[in-house]
């Protein structure tokens, strides 16, 4: 009795089963989609107990975005109801959809086939892969999602819709063109993409926004790219809340000038390029200037300029702190100490950046260094002036010897022009001919070749000598003395 009362519930509740499994059909017009283009289907039942509205298309979110076009629309007459979505790959290559289930059944594997994306003007095929930098990152580490899209177009204009990420924040990159030669034919590549920074720690999931492509003001594709996985590893504990995420590099710590004077306003320059780091996470670095008795420090004014490319997110940040001396003497600029968790090694890294030396001089100072640059001016003036004051008189002195050289040539002339050329030099005017001919052999290489014998010769053993040889030598010492008048 009781095995009969046992099938009869079995049959009863196979029959309830059956009466309640409707089958749920899904019509694809194609199944060769093109990539960045979307495709649409329609899912049919043909029972009103259970509705389209609650069907799951999680099985179906790593492959596709699934984008509901309409609303549920129900017949009542033939007791059916039908679905359209849309959908867009997340990427190339065949796709196998897994059944969705339905009233307790599940429907067949839908096959795909994506190809990739076509220009619409140039009919030429876009290669657009994507490389993500890490998988596990750890919280607050950006993650970028680099994507390039070669194409035969050089220009044409990308597109990133924002959106909010559950638990991170998102950056579009700023499109960078590039054009490489691949087997002698020129071929453009955009380089296009998402930075990501994870704000929570654990197991994450991101749908990033699609990237548009625009053709003469035309959204033509819109690329979706595939599931963001992560495994985002918590901070350690140990880590200050002030320390970012990232890379901090110094490139300016310093004073325009090293002499200050006290009471007097200077600013104190100070730029970092920090990577990784979204401006609201950067610390102020500038509030670290303690004052002191010496130095006192201001408020300071702060610019930042932000870029997203494909090294990432990238700042750079200038600090100008207004600084007031407070007395004299030899100061050193406090150091500058940074601190950042480096996530390649896991480690908090510390840079130590040294002050700048500086003097700090007070108006009796002053007045005193003003009075020792005066009185070393004057002397430098002294001496200037006085080389000039040789200088001139030795060009006139030589320059009187030459026209005393062009009259008719006697004995008195050239002795006469001999000692105008010794008075030029600085010399004694009643040198002896040797001693003058040694004398001048230093000033002039050619004064070997004068004839100081003859001139000797003429002069004391009454020995007759053409005049205008020795004219003509001394004419000839007088010019390359005045080639060379400030030697």
């Amino acid at each position: 009795m009781r095995f009969w009362f046992l099938l009869l519930m079995w049959s009863l509740a196979t029959l309830a089963t059956l009466a309640t499994a409707a089958p749920l059909n899904i019509v694809v017009k194609e199944t060769n989609v093109e990539y960045g283009k979307p495709f649409r289907v329609t899912l049919q039942a043909d029972q009103l107990t259970v509705s389209l509205a609650e069907l799951d298309f999680t099985p179906w979110q790593e492959d596709v975005m699934v984008i509901r076009q309409s609303e549920v629309q129900y017949d009542e007459a033939t007791g059916r109801q039908r679905l359209r979505v849309r959908l867009y790959p997340r990427r190339q290559g065949r796709l196998a959809l897994p059944g969705l289930l339905f009233a307790g059944v599940h429907t067949s594997p839908l096959q795909l086939t994506v190809v990739p994306a076509v220009d619409s003007k140039t009919r030429q095929p876009i290669e657009f892969t994507c490389q993500t930098s890490t998988t596990a990152p750890y919280q607050q580490q950006q993650v970028t999602i680099a994507c390039q899209a070669g194409m035969q177009a050089e220009h044409v204009v990308f597109e990133f819709p924002l959106a909010g990420l559950g638990g991170a924040e998102l950056f579009p990159m700023q499109v960078v063109h590039e054009l490489p030669s691949e087997s002698g034919k020129p071929r453009n590549r955009h380089h296009v993409g998402w930075v990501v920074i994870p704000a929570r720690h654990g197991q994450q999931q991101f749908d990033l926004p699609p990237i548009h492509l625009v053709r003469d003001g035309v959204i033509t594709h819109r690329f979706y790219l595939p599931r963001l996985q992560l495994d985002v590893q918590a901070l350690p504990v140990y880590l200050p809340g002030t320390v970012p995420v990232g890379s901090v590099r110094v490139t300016r710590y310093g004073l325009a000038e090293t002499l200050l004077w006290p009471a007097t306003l200077a600013t104190l320059e100070m730029r970092l390029q920090v990577e990784g780091v979204p401006v609201n996470l950067i610390p102020d670095y500038a509030s670290h200037l303690r004052s002191d008795a010496q130095l006192q420090f201001y408020a300071a004014k702060t610019h930042s300029e932000q870029r997203v490319d494909k090294n990432g997110l990238q700042q750079d940040i200038s600090y100008s702190v207004p600084l007031l001396a407070r007395s004299q003497g030899w100061y050193r600029i406090p150091a500058l100490r940074l601190q950042y968790f480096e996530p390649g090694s896991g480690t908090i890294k510390t840079m130590m950046v040294p002050g700048q030396a500086v003097i700090i001089l007070g108006i009796w100072t002053r007045l005193g260094m003003a009075a020792l640059v005066l009185v070393l001016g004057g002397v430098i003036l002294r001496v200037i002036y006085v080389w000039l004051r040789r200088v001139i008189v030795r060009f006139s002195t030589y320059r009187a010897a030459l026209v005393h050289l062009g009259k008719t040539p006697s004995q008195a002339t050239i002795r006469q022009a001999m000692r105008l050329m010794a008075r030029a030099e600085g010399w004694s005017g009643n040198l002896t001919y040797h001693q003058w001919h040694e004398k001048m052999q230093r000033k002039v290489t050619g004064a070997r070749d004068f004839p100081c014998l003859q001139l000797y010769e003429l002069s004391y053993a009454g020995v007759a000598h053409d005049l205008h040889m020795f004219r003509e030598a001394l004419q000839h010492l007088c010019r390359q003395r005045l080639y060379t008048i400030f030697i």
